[in-house]
This record gives structure tokens, sequence and C-alpha cells, in this order.
């Protein structure tokens, strides 16, 4: 299975959560019990992702510029939110396709500006269509209704769509890799993108990923 980046065809975005407990040294005092509290925030996904400076700014620049921000303050969708890394390393290598086409360096900002930043009609036309394709690429992340993990835990994972257009994306719960243990490390929810190519099997559809 092949990972995309940016502009290629899948993504699979890693949630970890850690869980950190202290032990008291002080001597027990016989049986008590104990409250357990589960951490909130009263933020939706809009400002949540505003409040993680320096891990979220490139998606929340291409959120503000394509004019979906109203969309993630609603509280019944689910975001796969790809992190800084993951556009610095999407851009990093259209970049490197786009110097051996002789073509100069592009950055996010100039992606998202689509054809305000270029001159010429040509230029103008494909800066605009490359925008509109970010807009596409990034509302696929968007996902309408809350899942949970336990969600893409059953069998080949979950078949879901994209709050813009209901576009097919697949989302499977599995294991990385830890300590040289096959699947003993963190559980991460691979999704993906089905380019609406679907492969059946026994009857069951199952996501072609080319």
């Amino acid at each position: 299975m092949k990972r995309s980046n940016l502009l290629g065809r899948y993504i699979a975005t890693m949630a970890v959560v850690a869980l950190v407990s202290q032990t008291s040294c002080k001597k027990e005092k016989g049986f008590y019990d104990q409250t357990v509290t589960t951490p909130s925030v009263s933020l939706n996904t809009y400002q949540y992702l505003k409040s993680k400076t320096g891990v979220y700014d490139s998606l929340l620049l291409l959120v503000d510029k394509m004019g979906i921000a109203k969309t993630l303050t609603d509280s019944n969708i689910t975001l796969f939110a790809p992190q800084n890394s993951s556009f610095q390393i999407a851009i990093a290598n259209l970049n490197i396709v786009r110097r051996a086409a002789g073509q100069p360096a592009i950055y996010l900002s100039q992606l998202a500006a689509g054809d305000k930043l270029v001159i010429g009609s040509k230029q103008k036309a494909k800066a605009k269509q490359d925008s509109i394709m970010l807009d596409t690429i990034v509302s696929r992340y968007i996902i309408r209704k809350q899942y949970l993990a336990a969600d893409f835990a059953i069998g080949d994972g979950l078949f879901i769509n994209a709050v813009r257009g209901g576009f097919p994306m697949h989302g499977q719960r599995v294991y990385a890799d830890a300590q040289g243990y096959q699947n003993g490390g963190s559980e991460i929810i691979e999704f993906a993108n089905t380019k609406e190519v679907y492969l059946l099997t026994d009857g069951k559809k199952l996501p072609l990923l080319l």
C-alpha cells in the first residue's frame, strides 16, 4: 500500500494518546474510593487546532483561505488532521518534481492564494485549478459524523464520506511496529483515498488502494 502526500493519493494520520500516571511514596492507610476523571476541553475542532501553535498552522492556513473554518466549528464532524510536517514533506516532494521539469519552487501559501499572485491568463487558470484541487483534497479530511477508533477496528475497516460531495474515503485501525515487535506499537487509523475504486470479494466491497 502506498502512502500519499498532500497532492498524492491518500494519507494516513496518526493519533497517539499518552496517559501519564504518578504514584505516591507515602504509605497507604486502608481502602478508599478513587474518582476517575477524564480530561476534557470545551473547544470545537477549529478552536482546538488554533490552540496547538506550531502543530497545525499549515492546515489552518488552508482552512482559513478556503472558507471552511465554519465547518470545523460543527460538533458533528470527524477531522483527520495532518500536521505541519506532513505539508512540509508534500511541498518538498512537489518541488523536486517541479525542479526536474525546470519550474521554480512553489510554496503552500502560493498554492492557497490561487490566481491572486500570478500574472497572465494561462498562469492564472493553472493557479486557480491548483487551488481548487487543494481545496478538494483538504475537504476529504473532514468527515460528517463523529467516529471513534473502535469504529475502524471491525473487519477491513470502514467506508466513510467526506463532508464535501460525499467523496468515499476509507479508515482502518492498524498497529505500528515497536521494539522489534510487529504490530506491537501505537494504534493508528490509516486514512485512505479510495479514488472511487473498489474490489468485490465474497460479496464484500473493499477499497482498492492503488
